[in-house]
């Protein structure tokens, strides 16, 4: 997610803990992937592949398609993976 992220999703608020900062690593992960899923309680750190992220907060969409997401800064993601044309919204299954 970009910073303007949270502007362009009004319907969207943090529940718990706090944004994340840019070029840390950190993480907001949906209150519902936080409830379905183990390791995804603030302070957890999520690991995919090579990967790291801290988790800071959790958010509340209103039952909207971001329930199902995790977000961190784009930049970030982007320089982890090498992809600057990666999709950055990793949906959950």
């Amino acid at each position: 997610m970009a910073p303007i992220g949270f502007e362009m999703r009004p319907g969207v608020k943090i529940l718990d803990g706090r944004m994340f900062t840019l070029g840390t690593n950190e993480a907001l992960v949906s209150k519902n992937l936080a409830s379905r899923f183990a390791g995804m309680k603030i302070g957890d750190t999520i690991k995919t592949g090579s990967y790291r992220w801290v988790v800071v907060g959790h958010f509340d969409a209103s039952g909207s398609a971001y329930e199902s997401e995790v977000w961190t800064d784009a930049k970030d993601l982007q320089g982890q993976t090498q992809a600057p044309d990666l999709l950055l919204r990793v949906r959950a299954h």
